[in-house]
Order: structure tokens, then C-alpha cells, then sequence
């Protein structure tokens, strides 16, 4: 009788473990302060639903191994022990169930972004800019039209990931039903479409990073070429204002360079226009969240680095922005 109760209680261990991992991590990431309460709640539900059947295929591998010791058995896919085996099956059942949640949430997630930028674009309408800019960044030219070219990809590859992610979660919502997950030795036909349903969802992203990578490059090079290149009539134009220490100003914002990012947000963004000669050039600072002398820039000539930083700059000299 003792035995029994002993296994039980041990037994309800094993159960409510999952509960305890699942919500210390959810306890834990509460403690982090952030402004965007609805974002930051989102992430940490998904966490959530995440971890927990992670944790419970985790719990039924670790006494399955325990169990295997104790028999004194190997432990692997042929097994015939019976308890072995459907610590197994649970396992593998687990850890089919949080793929299919780590999915739909980053279907969530990408949603999410996606409909964010569209909210931005919408309360400040895009602005691409081809008259009276650098040179080498004209309209017509073969450095413009390798950019133009990389924005257009960008603007598309996140519907083929999605895509992807959506057929990945029926997919594995499929094999759930059948019971074929991923351990189980699936056919020739499932390895098939899950191997395409897979390469669709990280080839875009691979060939994002990628090109969203060479495009930032690009675009910080010839801002730099053109602020480093600028001449001593240069003038300083800040939300259509004129400002003192135009020279003091260009040097500063030629200082721009890839930095660390720490977890902070950029604010409102403001116009800086630098004018020389025939040429000029428009950017758009926006203020870190967290340093308040730390400057996001921005080059709104193409869709991709409008909303995404081509550098950032320290600099004490728009504190009145």
C-alpha cells in the first residue's frame, strides 16, 4: 500500500513539473518593464504555449531514460518494453504538438509585425525620394537599380514565409491526427512535403537576412561617401529649418555606423536634409528609447530601409529635436 502511494505521489510529480517550469518562465519574464504591454503579453502567452508541451515531452524523455537504467535495456526507437515504449509515443506526440504551437505562433508573430509596419506606413505615408539625391544614389542608376531591385524581393518574401509557415502547421496538424509524428518513422511522401514545407519557410528568411544585409551595407556606403565627400558651402536643413554648425552637423552624421542593438525602440522620427551644390541628401533620425543621445537613421529612397536603421550615430547635437 505504501509502494502505491509512493508510485503516486511520485507519479503526480512527474504531472505537475511541466506547470512548474511553464509558469516560473512566464513569472519570470513578467518582471521585465516594457511599454508595449500588448506586444510584451502576446509574446509571453506564446511562450507559454510553447513551453509547456515542450516540457512535458522533456519530463517523458527523462523517465524514459530513468526507466530504461533501471531495466537495465537500451533505449531506442525498436524497443519493446511496453512502458519504454509509450513514454516513447508520448514523447514524440509532445514534441510534434509544440512544433505545431512554435509555428503558429511565428505565423502569429509575423502577422503581427507585418500589420505594424502597415499601421506605421499609414499614420506617416512612405516617402521615396529620387530627385536631387547622391549622385550614385539618382533614379536610373545602376546602384539605385540594384536597390530598387533587392526592395521589391523584400517586399515579397515574407508572403512566401508565411506561406510556408501555414503549410507547415497543417502539415504537422496532419501528421498529429495520423500519427505519424516526426519519430515515428513517416513515409517517403511525408519526408517529401515536410522537407518542401520546410526549405519554403527558411530560404526566404535565409535570403532575407541576406539581402536586407547587402542592402543596409549599400545604402550606409554612399551615405557615408556622401557626407565624408561633402563641401564647405554644404548647408544643414532640420524639419525645413535651417540650423547653425552645418560642418559640425555633416561630420557628426558621417560617424554613422552598424550598432549592438539593447533591447530599446526608436521614437519620433525628424527630417535632415544636407544640400551641396547640385546634389542633397534626406535622412531620418529618430531618438533611442533608451539613450537619449543615440540616434536611429533612416533613408527613405526605398521601401526596406525607411522603416529599418542603415546605422545609428551618439551625438549630443539635436537634443532641441
Amino acid at each position: 500500500m505504501g509502494e502505491n502511494s509512493k508510485e503516486k505521489s511520485v507519479n503526480l510529480l512527474w504531472k505537475i513539473l511541466p506547470f512548474v517550469i511553464t509558469a516560473s518562465a512566464v513569472c519570470y519574464l513578467l518582471t521585465f518593464e516594457t511599454t508595449d504591454k500588448v506586444y510584451f503579453y502576446t509574446f509571453v502567452a506564446l511562450v507559454a504555449v510553447i513551453l509547456w508541451p515542450f516540457s512535458v515531452a522533456v519530463i517523458c524523455m527523462i523517465r524514459a531514460i530513468i526507466l530504461a537504467k533501471i531495466l537495465g535495456v537500451s533505449l531506442n526507437a525498436k524497443t519493446t518494453e511496453p512502458r519504454l515504449r509509450k513514454f516513447g509515443q508520448r514523447a514524440e506526440k509532445w514534441m510534434a504538438i509544440t512544433l505545431f504551437n512554435a509555428l503558429a505562433a511565428f505565423l502569429i508573430i509575423s502577422l503581427m509585425a507585418v500589420n505594424f509596419v502597415k499601421a506605421e506606413r499609414k499614420e506617416r505615408p512612405l516617402e521615396i525620394i529620387k530627385s536631387n539625391q547622391p549622385i550614385r544614389l539618382s533614379e536610373g542608376s545602376e546602384i539605385d537599380k540594384d536597390l530598387n531591385t533587392f526592395d521589391k524581393i523584400m517586399r515579397h518574401l515574407w508572403k512566401i514565409s508565411l506561406t510556408a509557415i501555414a503549410i507547415a502547421i497543417v502539415l504537422v496538424l496532419v501528421l498529429i491526427v495520423l500519427k505519424k509524428v516526426p519519430l515515428e518513422r513517416p513515409d517517403t511522401a511525408t519526408k517529401v512535403v515536410m522537407f518542401i514545407a520546410g526549405s519554403m519557410f527558411v530560404v526566404p528568411i535565409i535570403a532575407g537576412f541576406m539581402i536586407s544585409g547587402i542592402m543596409e551595407k549599400m545604402v550606409l556606403r554612399e551615405v557615408r561617401i556622401f557626407l565624408n565627400n561633402a563641401s564647405e558651402a554644404a548647408e544643414v536643413i532640420v524639419d525645413g529649418k535651417d540650423v547653425e554648425g552645418d560642418e559640425r552637423i555633416i561630420k557628426e552624421l558621417a560617424a554613422i555606423a552598424p550598432m549592438n542593438a539593447h533591447n530599446s525602440r526608436e521614437t519620433k522620427k525628424f527630417r535632415v536634409e544636407v544640400k551641396d551644390t547640385d546634389q542633397s541628401l534626406t535622412i531620418y533620425l529618430a531618438r533611442d528609447s533608451e539613450y537619449m543621445r543615440e540616434y536611429w537613421i533612416f533613408y527613405p529612397g526605398y521601401r526596406y530601409t525607411s522603416v529599418n536603421e542603415i546605422g545609428r550615430i551618439r551625438t549630443n547635437l539635436f537634443d532641441d529635436h
